[in-house]
């Protein structure tokens, strides 16, 4: 299925995942009535058939939970489980993790974007350092500084939408249900850590942009002082050429009229 979305939408998901969005993991919510084999919980992730069978809609499996005699859950890399006949009760808690979840699943590769920004930022400062090997360094350094400053200027956006979905106002707190499988459901989930671990590793990315910026802002400066000292350069180079070739002239035409 394919998600409507808006340009700058695109934009911000392309910048995260360097061009390969559509490519991004996804992860799955499952709710069933009931599952065959009905077993105890733990005898899913027999390492066998029953396992195998849920490694192909869920992934790499990674816990099984017994949430009454009649409800069962299985989480999974890429996706959740739930079945029995009070699977349905629950569903604002389940939605609830499943955003979460996605936003946790995000933040990972958001980290590792940052860093491939800081790699650049360096990688552009040893080529600033060492631009009298190289003439055409400031221009090489400026196409690069332009496509960074894209980049933090989009990934500064992002962090920004992920902190304001993160308001008790779009995520209100959901408190534990009456009911048994509700209470242990609650529990395994635990929503309201995920979500006070979501704003602090925001702030860390926050933190870890705007790092990126005074960097970036820096390396600017470095580049207009190094093309300013070749402007500099090659206008001494001109008027040297000039007095030489008013010099040469004017030897010239006195040997012309000494003959």
């Amino acid at each position: 299925m394919k998600l409507v979305m808006f340009a700058p939408q695109t934009s911000l998901l392309e910048c995260a995942f360097l061009g390969d969005a559509a490519a991004r993991d996804k992860f799955s919510l499952i709710i069933a009535e009931g599952v065959e084999p009905k077993l105890e919980a733990s005898m899913y992730l027999d390492g066998e058939d029953n396992e195998n069978e849920l490694k192909q809609v869920l992934g790499d499996t990674q816990g099984a939970y017994n949430l009454t005699p009649d409800d069962v859950m299985v989480t999974g890399k890429n996706g959740m489980l739930i079945a029995g006949p009070n699977s349905r009760k629950h569903e604002a808690l389940l939605i609830q993790y499943l955003q979460l979840h996605g936003r946790n699943m995000f933040l990972r590769v958001f980290f590792t974007r940052t860093f491939i920004l800081g790699d650049e930022l360096r990688t552009i400062r040893t080529m600033i350092e060492n631009n009298e090997k190289d003439p055409t360094t400031v221009n090489k350094v400026r196409a690069r500084l332009g496509v960074a400053a894209r980049d933090v200027i989009l990934m500064t956006e992002t962090v920004g939408y992920m902190e304001d979905s993160l308001h008790v106002t779009v995520l209100p707190p959901i408190p534990a249900p009456p009911d048994l499988a509700g209470k242990e459901l609650h529990r395994i989930l635990n929503n309201d850590f995920l979500i006070h671990n979501l704003k602090k590793r925001v702030r860390d990315l926050q933190k870890n942009i705007q790092g990126a910026a005074n960097e970036l802002a820096s390396l600017t400066r470095m580049t207009d002082v190094i093309n300013s000292r070749q402007v500099r350069q090659q206008s001494r180079r001109r008027r040297r050429h000039r007095r030489g070739y008013l010099t040469t002239s004017l030897s010239s035409a006195g040997l012309r009229h000494s003959h």
